[in-house]
């Protein structure tokens, strides 16, 4: 039986409750790839290699997402990422998974 998961970003469906997703579902995985990149390493004090390098002045390396994966999760494997730099300040990235 899969267990329903708080979904990331946390909000609420417009009935009120609590938006979840299932666990083990690409929707799940999706979600906990998102909150690795948003993470910078060393924002969480108490696991402080969660995440990965501010990408700010040298822009996003998918090979610290990989080495993020293999430590933390989640259970999949990266088919490709690519990154759209739209101006100076703004960056796209996909990641692909399987």
């Amino acid at each position: 039986m899969a267990v329903p998961l708080i979904a990331y970003p946390f909000r609420l469906s417009p009935s009120g409750s609590v938006v979840t997703v299932e666990e083990g579902t690409d929707e799940q995985y999706a979600h906990e790839l998102a909150v690795a990149v948003l993470t910078r390493t060393g924002e969480r004090p108490l696991v402080p290699d969660f995440g990965i390098a501010d990408p700010v002045f040298v822009g996003f390396d998918a090979e610290a997402l990989r080495l993020h994966i293999d430590l933390f999760g989640p259970p999949v494997e990266i088919a490709g990422v690519t990154v759209k730099v739209a101006d100076m300040s703004t960056q796209s990235v996909v990641v692909e998974f399987e």
